[in-house]
């Protein structure tokens, strides 16, 4: 799951808003939706901001956030997608660049 689909299901799941995140986050409610619909992802140092600030507004919201985006990571698929230096992977072909 990446990180927009992570956030998008979490805030649904807890009941709160993308401009209440904003807020929390200092940015503004436009670049919360972008992640949140998957246009853009958020830079790898807003991730932990983005799991203090669903805490603060839920309690265990940052928690599973976490866990969501991941426990994708930790438990790969072929199918998953992965971006390095802006450059879209596969799984599968990562497993073959590093075998």
């Amino acid at each position: 799951m990446r990180a927009g689909q992570a956030l998008a299901a979490v805030l649904a799941e807890h009941q709160l808003n993308q401009s209440q995140l904003a807020q929390k986050i200092g940015l503004a409610r436009s670049t919360v939706s972008q992640w949140a619909n998957g246009s853009a992802d958020p830079l790898s140092e807003s991730i932990p901001l983005i799991a203090d600030a669903l805490d603060l507004l839920a309690d265990g919201a940052g928690t599973d956030f976490l866990s969501r985006f991941l426990g994708r990571l930790l438990a790969p698929t072929a199918e998953d997608e992965y971006f390095i230096d802006d450059e879209y992977f596969l799984f599968e072909e990562c497993a073959r660049q590093t075998s």
